[in-house]
């Protein structure tokens, strides 16, 4: 919390350095939002191994008290609930990325990610997840600062989202509809 009683705006993604990430790009975008409103944090979660590159980072750009890396991917249910946004930071999201928005989704929280097909199904023409052109860090940038600066277009978003995975990704419902199809 914010001296004001004032929760902080709160960008989290779960990195995996294994695949092509975009860590800088959304540390630059941090930087941009922070000058015009100080009370956003990013939080970085990842593997052990990714942690000392990443850190290593965060402290070249002077983001030491803004950016909190985690390594404690195993309770990532625990970390939704701190966030705002969830940014799937990859070039191409791999299944186990878009597991992680959809898992983000059902709690309410707010996916951006780059436009690719892997995760079209989820945004529903954006009404439920943001596709961007996320290839710089002025586009992530532009989105962050208005969801930040938006509270009902975030609360709308973060319904969208939550209804979009009960509706169709649920498992209880997909396995009626197998059951449906296999009668």
């Amino acid at each position: 919390m914010s001296p004001a009683g004032h929760q902080r705006f709160t960008i989290g993604t779960v990195v995996d350095l294994q695949y092509e990430q975009r860590v800088e790009m959304l540390l630059q975008a941090l930087q941009t939002c922070l000058s015009l409103d100080p009370d956003i944090q990013l939080v970085l979660i990842g593997a052990e191994a990714e942690r000392k590159k990443i850190n290593w980072l965060v402290k070249k750009m002077r983001l030491d008290n803004k950016v909190w890396v985690i390594s404690d991917q195993a309770s990532l249910k625990k970390w939704f609930n701190n966030f705002d946004v969830l940014v799937v930071a990859s070039k191409r999201p791999q299944l186990e990325e878009i597991v992680t928005a959809i898992g983000a989704m059902a709690n309410g929280i707010i996916v951006i990610g780059p436009e690719d097909a892997a995760l079209t199904d989820l945004s529903f023409n954006n009404q439920a997840a943001w596709l961007i052109d996320m290839s710089t860090s002025e586009g992530l940038t532009s989105q962050l600062i208005a969801l930040q600066q938006d509270p009902v277009q975030r609360k709308q978003l973060a319904n969208n989202a939550k209804a979009v995975v009960q509706k169709y990704f649920l498992l209880e419902r997909l396995l009626k509809d197998l059951i449906a199809v296999l009668q």
